[in-house]
């Protein structure tokens, strides 16, 4: 079962682009927003969020992440507003 979200939405050259999830590289900013799947794993650079990561830990609460939390594929944002860098 593949938890990552089908699109992704990057910062690439000063605007913001919806690409397959597949294609996020190292290094590029990607934007989620309240009930977004997070399509790959990094740090938050900016924002914060109430993240669940049932899928990824089996923890039924939610976890509040900002500024320098890592964050992880295929988990989701309850509430909030996440810009991050993505790390693979």
């Amino acid at each position: 079962m593949d938890l990552a979200p089908q699109e992704a939405v990057v910062i690439r050259n000063a605007t913001t682009v919806t690409i397959p999830a597949e294609e996020v590289a190292k290094g590029d900013t990607v934007i989620i927003r309240s009930g977004g799947k997070i399509p790959v794993d990094g740090k938050i650079i900016s924002g914060q969020a109430s993240i669940n990561e049932s899928t990824v830990t089996g923890e039924p609460v939610p976890k509040f992440k900002q500024t320098d939390s890592q964050v992880f594929s295929g988990t989701i944002i309850d509430d909030g507003y996440i810009e991050m860098i993505a790390e693979n």
